[in-house]
């Protein structure tokens, strides 16, 4: 592809990519139907509503609308579990992007191919996503508190793997893979609990407050990532990553004592 369209020898991928993005895009536009947020809007809000006392149930106001951010931000002050659910995928996703923008890198200097590098990072993709269904059913048995909880295990583990064996390609593939898995935890468990401690009403604003921050924050966190390695070593990286983890740990703490 790339050297049809004259390109650098790499960026065919980038093009597959972008035009498989844009045909996802056209397929769910024209074919998504009913559009799952007009279908919610048109169902008896019967789950998910906030606490007693809440000023979002008692006290409707404009800020409190279907669908505005301000309403989502609003309900995340009010609402414990809502407000663990989006530290969790927050801290996940910049805990997943600062590592794995880096791990290339690492492995390059370390003398690895770039086939070895590709298969590492697909191997954490399989880590992200092949093992969702499972995570899903483990969430609906044992809790999404307890998995999102176990989900900061797996990324602790991660951490140690790849930060102490940086120097082995079959260590940091290993921590890569549960850098994935880890990442799937605190996604699938996170967004689960996200949406049932959420009114159907407010989850627009809720989400799209949630998926805006997850983003922004690992964006800075990826950028940050090369100055800190070249600082302290991808060891070191990985125990800043891991680090990333406690305030997720330390909510979950203040959540089961309030029970």
């Amino acid at each position: 592809m790339a050297s049809a369209l004259h390109l650098p020898r790499l960026t065919g991928a980038f093009v597959l990519a972008t035009a498989c993005t844009a045909l996802a895009a056209l397929l769910l536009w024209i074919r998504l139907r009913p559009d799952p947020l007009v279908f919610t809007r048109q169902q008896p809000d019967t789950e998910g509503l906030p606490e007693t006392g809440s000023p979002i149930r008692n006290a409707p106001t404009r800020e409190s609308q279907p669908g505005t951010v301000r309403a989502g931000l609003r309900h995340l002050r009010h609402s414990p579990r809502a407000a663990f659910a989006f530290v969790t995928i927050v801290v996940a996703n910049t805990v997943m992007g600062a590592v794995m923008t880096m791990t290339p890198v690492s492995m390059s200097e370390h003398g690895a191919s770039l086939t070895l590098v590709g298969v590492t990072i697909s191997l954490q993709l399989l880590g992200m996503y092949a093992f969702s269904p499972v995570v899903g059913w483990l969430s609906d048995r044992f809790g999404h508190l307890s998995v999102a909880v176990a989900g900061q295990a797996v990324f602790i583990v991660s951490a140690l793997l790849s930060g102490l064996g940086h120097a082995s390609v079959a260590m940091v593939t290993a921590g890569l893979f549960l850098l994935g898995l880890g990442w799937s935890f605190s996604l699938v468990a996170g967004s689960a609990m996200l949406s049932e401690a959420t009114p159907t009403a407010l989850r627009p604003g809720v989400q799209g407050a949630t998926d805006t921050a997850m983003n922004v924050v690992a964006a800075v966190g990826a950028g940050l990532a090369g100055p800190l390695m070249h600082s302290i070593g991808f060891g070191g990286l990985n125990a800043a990553a891991a680090v990333l983890v406690l305030p997720v740990i330390l909510f979950w703490r203040r959540l089961v004592r309030a029970r």
